[in-house]
């Protein structure tokens, strides 16, 4: 993510104050090297990200500048960074009085590598470990979670861990501004995808907006037919063609210009489709599933079968890592070789395969003659390399995470006839990867995405106070 999308921090710079007070006469020149020490920091982070700082911290007085400051500035982020051993009571002034904005941990130091000899007075400042472990259990007395980061500010991990915190906590921002549209509805057949709207909304954050039927029949009806001959004549250009007839490909880009209306018109940042819908199938005579280039600029992650926390997952993994993302199920597995078949119908990026030439643009596998129109989607293999899956399981109280990480195989894996899929094959045993999830009940449908991003996921799903399971 750019700087501009990283959250807003309230750096929390802590010392002892009986060191300021220069109680302790043999450290007095300790506070000009804890000062330096702290502007170094600031500089550092100030290349990443949005900083608002009052200071060193050493009492309650200034623990309450820092307050009122981050306020004032609706801070997103806290760091609590002990420079040195430092003293509770600002600390917990300070975090009870900002309330649930996230914390991290930075257990920090001066020194890249220790010297052969320290003084007593470089032993005190690089005495940040100790502040941080004691701060540690009165955060947890107070019931508060953090995320923790070590190291020093030159080091370049450290600087990333800390950026890449800033952004999920952004990230966990977004999600309370999300659209999703649901399309007509959840997929009655499938309750494993039934979700708690006040859930929904409370603990991941999205809100959902209901789109009829109708309302997708009239967009259609609307879109100029010049302007679905402008996207024919482009698909036909980009892609080969197999065993669609024109006027089935004329309705089904109809139909996807339909959706993208929606899109606009409601401002969707996600959408979720139960192209399952009878009264889609009757009204429509297709379901729309063939992605237009126009959906990708729009920036939209569409799941299908109403799959709701589906598309939030779509949509975390889209902004994690800038890529296009496939709605996928586990078709079959290879337990020889720890390899699944993932894919599915639908609205599929086709960004998503290694290039043009490997997408056909087919009839509707699934509903081929049994409709006026046969319908139109995308067979591709997804591009290889290392992926990250996810799914987000709604359950009685709340969600869960399940976050693994496999390699896609490409073109030298299985090819399937008419579907966007790809063979993903994992590091560890499939019999026990497959146990573990149904075991703890899970839903059928996974979000894949090219990168590894599973570290992320973990401290998302921390910071959205929610079970995960890791492979």
């Amino acid at each position: 993510m750019e700087k501009k999308m990283q959250a807003k921090v309230g750096l929390v710079l802590m010392a002892a104050k009986c060191f300021w007070d220069k109680r302790v006469q043999s450290y007095r020149k300790l506070p000009e090297l804890i000062n330096k020490d702290a502007e170094n920091i600031v500089s550092r982070l100030s290349k990443h990200m949005g900083i608002v700082n009052t200071g060193i911290v050493t009492s309650i007085r200034e623990a309450e500048i820092a307050i009122e400051e981050f306020k004032k500035e609706k801070v997103e982020l806290l760091i609590i960074c002990p420079l040195m051993w430092s003293e509770d009571q600002p600390l917990i002034k300070l975090v009870n009085e900002m309330g649930e904005v996230p914390l991290l941990l930075w257990c920090y130091s001066p020194y890249r590598k220790l010297p052969p000899k320290i003084s007593a007075l470089d032993l005190f400042r690089g005495s940040g470990s100790v502040g941080l472990f004691q701060a540690s259990g009165p955060l947890k007395r107070l019931g508060r979670d953090f995320g923790f980061v070590m190291g020093d500010p030159e080091d370049e991990e450290t600087i990333h861990n800390i950026v890449e915190y800033t952004q999920l906590v952004k990230l966990t921002g977004e999600l309370q501004e999300v659209k999703l549209g649901i399309l007509p509805s959840r997929c009655e057949v499938m309750t494993d995808l039934y979700v708690d709207e006040f859930s929904l909304t409370s603990i991941l954050g999205p809100a959902l907006k209901y789109i009829s039927v109708g309302q997708l029949l009239s967009a259609s009806q609307e879109i100029d037919t010049s302007r679905v001959k402008i996207n024919v004549d482009e698909l036909k250009r980009r892609y080969r063609i197999k065993g669609v007839s024109n006027k089935a490909l004329y309705q089904a880009v109809r139909a996807s210009l339909g959706v993208a209306e929606l899109v606009d018109r409601f401002c969707l940042d996600a959408l979720a489709i139960d192209d399952l819908s009878e009264e889609l199938h009757e009204t429509m005579g297709l379901r729309p599933c063939l992605y237009l280039p126009l959906l990708q600029e729009k920036d939209i992650t569409i799941s299908m079968e109403g799959d709701i926390t589906g598309a939030v997952a779509m949509f975390v993994l889209k902004r994690l890592t800038n890529s296009p993302v496939m709605f996928s199920e586990f078709f079959n597995f290879d337990k020889t070789d720890n390899s699944v078949i993932a894919g599915h119908a639908g609205l599929q990026n086709p960004r998503l395969a290694e290039n043009d030439d490997g997408v056909i643009i087919t009839p509707d596998y699934e509903l081929q003659g049994s409709s006026e129109f046969e319908g139109a989607w995308m067979e591709f293999t997804a591009k290889p390399g290392q992926v990250t899956l996810l799914q987000i399981v709604p359950k009685i109280e709340g969600f869960k995470m399940i976050i693994a990480a496999g390699e896609a195989l490409g073109s030298d894996g299985v090819r399937v006839e008419g579907f966007p899929h790809v063979q993903i094959k994992f590091s560890f045993p499939l019999d026990d990867f497959f146990n573990q999830v149904v075991r703890g009940g899970a839903t059928h449908h996974w979000a894949m995405v090219h990168g590894d991003v599973k570290s992320k996921l973990k401290m998302l799903a921390e910071l959205l106070k929610i079970e995960k399971l890791v492979f």
